[in-house]
Parts: structure tokens; sequence; C-alpha cells
């Protein structure tokens, strides 16, 4: 079976809401509840956190380190380059890339695309071409080998950044599909990520609550369902600019 590595890239840095990653969710952080998550995955082989260089990133380094968490440190802007050499220095043979910014990163999910991947003629798989699930359920899963063969290519600035861009804006150089949420989960007008004081302030909301009715076992389901029940918290960060490219 190939060897599956999950990426989380994070910085503390962030212009709306300084040092997010690591804000209070209950007993625990946002970033320790995504490491949490994606340990519940029966396909993940191994979690590395790929941050940049700088200093105020140290924090990572010296927080995962104690939790046996990989942390990769590597550009702050070729964000390409960073997941790259962590995923060489990992050896992945498939990559399933998160932001540390998706608190409520579904295992589930995760583990239905990895396996869509492995069992179709498929070099990329992502549940955010177009927007469908809740904004935070975000997920991309793909072959190293696809991501090394675009990282030998001519690439902007923009496309270092954005990881996968070129895969994604070129389907007749590389075999790709985007999951779209069935309809009982479409709801591309809620938000679960974060960004903003606004979307905190809804992740502390939907925490305390499944929390209370679930404990950990909770996912994509239970928070939309929860959300369409209680439109006053969807409706807090409804108007909130998502920016980054899409």
């Amino acid at each position: 079976m190939s060897h599956t590595v999950a990426i989380i890239e994070a910085r503390m840095a962030s212009s709306r809401l300084p040092e997010k990653i690591m804000l209070p969710l209950g007993r625990t952080t946002v970033m320790d509840l995504i490491v949490e998550r994606l340990r519940k995955s029966e396909n993940i082989n191994e979690i590395c956190i790929a941050t940049t260089i700088n200093d105020e990133d140290q924090i990572l380094v010296d927080h995962f380190s104690e939790k046996n968490v990989r942390v990769f440190r590597g550009s702050e802007l070729n964000v390409l380059d960073r997941v790259l050499n962590a995923a060489i220095e990992g050896k992945a043979q498939i990559l399933v890339e998160i932001t540390g910014d998706c608190p409520f990163v579904d295992p589930q999910l995760v583990d239905y695309m990895i396996e869509l991947l492995r069992n179709n003629d498929l070099e990329y798989i992502a549940n955010n071409f177009e927007t469908s699930f809740a904004d935070g359920f975000d997920v991309q899963v793909y072959y190293f080998d696809a991501l090394e063969r675009m990282a030998n290519m001519d690439l902007t600035d923009l496309e270092k950044e954005h990881v996968t861009m070129k895969i994604r804006q070129n389907p007749n150089l590389f075999r790709t599909l985007n999951l779209v949420a069935p309809s009982q989960l479409k709801r591309p007008n809620y938000s679960v990520t974060l960004d903003t004081p606004e979307d905190y302030e809804v992740i502390q909301l939907v925490y305390q609550e499944m929390q209370k009715s679930f404990g950990p076992n909770f996912g994509v389901f239970e928070i939309t369902k929860f959300l369409d029940s209680h439109p006053e918290i969807a409706s807090i960060n409804s108007k909130v600019h998502r920016k980054g490219y899409t």
C-alpha cells in the first residue's frame, strides 16, 4: 500500500487573526485538534506540519516535537518547495494536503478521498474546485509523482505559492477529479474555516456543541446538521470575504 503522508501547511503569521493556528479550543488548540482528527484516519501513515523558517514558527517545532509529530521548515512564500521537500523527507507516495485553518477536517472524508485516488485512474482529487461542502472541509489528495512532475515545470511565483494550482488548471496534463458534496451536505454558504475573529466565534460555538453531543466522534454530517438548525450561528461569519486562490 502506498505510503500516505498528511501535510498540514501552517504558520503563526496571520494578518487578520494573529497566531490563529494555536488559539485555544476547549482544552486543546486549533493545530492540536487538526492533528488529533487526522490521527483517526485509517489510511494516513504519517502526519507532518510544514511550516516556515521564520522565528515565530519555532513554537510549532517546540510544541509538536514533544507530541511526536514531524515538523518540516521551509520557504514562507514558495509553499510548493516547502511541501515538496516535506514529502521527500517523509518518503511520501500519496500526499493529503490540509491547511492549518481547517480545525474540523473530517478523517472519514479524507479516507474516502484517499480510496478514490487509489482505486481509480487518477493523479489528483480535491473537493474544492467549486465550493460545495462548507468552507473548512477542504481536502486535496494526490500522488507525489504528480507533484514532482509539476514542480519541474516552468512555474510563476503565484503557482509556487498555491501548491497545486498548476495541476488544478491543467486537466489535460493531469488526471484530476473534483468531489462534489451530496445534496444533504451541499452548504457552500457555511464556513468553519479560521481566518477572522468571527470565524473563531463560530468554531468555538460549534466545537462546544460537538464535544457535548458527540465527544470526539463528529464530522461534516454532524456539523452541517448543527448549522442547519442554528442559522444564527452560521450567519456570524457569513459576510467574511475569503482571500486566496480557489
